[in-house]
Parts: C-alpha cells; structure tokens; sequence
C-alpha cells in the first residue's frame, strides 16, 4: 500500500502543478464580466438629458497657414432618449440654444447668430434620432443613425455618427453631422473665413432615467 501511494503521490502532485493557472487579477476583466453580465437586464425605456451636456458648431479654417479649430459651444441643450428591446436607440430628441454659444472671437459669435437664427426668429436648433442599431448597454458602442437637424425653420433630413458609452447607472451619448448650410437656407456665417473642412455641428449629453 505504502509502494502504491509512492506512485500515485508524485502523480497527482504534478498533474495539479502542471494545471493552467488562472488568468491574473485585472480590473478590465472584472468589468468586462460586469459588462457582459448587465446586458441580460433590460435598460429603463425613457431617459432624460442632464448635465454635463453641450453642444457646438465646429469648423477647421486656415490661419496664417495652418488649420485651426474653431467652435461656438453652448451647455443649454435639453432633451429625453427613448429605447426598444431593452437597450436599443428608438427615438432621441433635443433642443439646442443657438443664442448662447459661445467663441473666443465675439463679432464672430454675433455673425453665426445672425446667420442662423436670423436674428432671434429662430433661436433653437432641433435634432430628432430615428431608431439606430446602437446598443446602450455597450460598454462603448458607435453608429450611423438617419435622423432630422431643424435649423432656421427647416428640418432637413441628415445623419449622424453617434455613440455611446456607460457612466455608472448614466450614459454618455455624442453625435455629429456635416452642416450644409444650403440645406437650411442659411447664407454661410464664415464666408469670410478659409474653411478648410464642411463645418459640423456636435453635441454630447448625460442621459439618466427618466423618473
């Protein structure tokens, strides 16, 4: 019996010290786990835009030979999202302030104003998101989704590249289309400048649920 442990002693102890180790600790992993796992419980369907929320025009112009960024940004952007099978964008709807963005350069800011809202007639921007193949419970996730810009009394159908990432129970969702501004019959507010890209409008917001 003695001779019989012998044998199978050293076996088993090399067969357990030959087993593949776990994979090492890492925070990724858990939250991956916890990603995946949060995706089998279904998302409330209506969520309401909080801030941190802003939204810009966005254009890249020639200056003394480079390109440079050039934004008028405004955080008074309201809105609600609402969701279908759990997780998925149905509809999204916001309202921006065109009235108090704002640029380093105030003539310029007087000039977009101007040129978009003709002068005060039409002071708010409104985008309208169609259903999208987009998951909110993605730990980060991006599409392209059909969607409606109203701007000067016009709404013209554009889309977006969207995306979205949880923040704890809020998420973050940015979206962004190319500003044509023929579309909108808008005359060009920076004809004076040397566009090197088709201006964009960007927004970004915090959605939590609705109560």
């Amino acid at each position: 019996m003695t001779g019989l442990l012998g044998i199978v002693g050293p076996f088993v102890y090399v067969k357990l010290a030959y087993e593949k180790p776990p994979p090492p600790f890492s925070f990724d992993n858990l939250d991956r786990r916890a990603n995946n796992n949060s995706r089998d419980v279904p998302l409330p369907t209506q969520w309401v835009v909080v801030q941190p929320a802003s939204a810009a025009y966005v254009i890249f112009a020639d200056a003394g030979g480079q390109s440079t960024r050039i934004e008028g940004r405004t955080t008074i952007i309201s809105g609600t999202v609402g969701l279908r099978a759990g997780h998925f964008l149905e509809s999204a709807g916001f309202d921006i302030d065109l009235m108090s963005t704002v640029n380093s350069n105030p003539l310029r800011d007087l000039e977009f104003r101007a040129a978009v809202s003709e002068n005060g007639e039409f002071p708010v921007a409104s985008i309208s998101l169609e259903p999208g193949n987009i998951s909110f419970q993605a730990r980060d996730a991006r599409a392209r989704v059909p969607g409606l810009l109203e701007m000067h009394g016009v709404a013209a159908p554009v889309p977006f590249d969207v995306s979205s990432r949880r923040v704890g129970n809020a998420i973050e969702l940015s979206g962004s289309t190319l500003l044509t501004w023929e579309l909108w019959n808008i005359g060009d507010p920076f004809a004076q400048l040397d566009v090197r890209e088709a201006p964009r409008l960007e927004f970004t917001v915090t959605l939590v649920p609705k109560m």
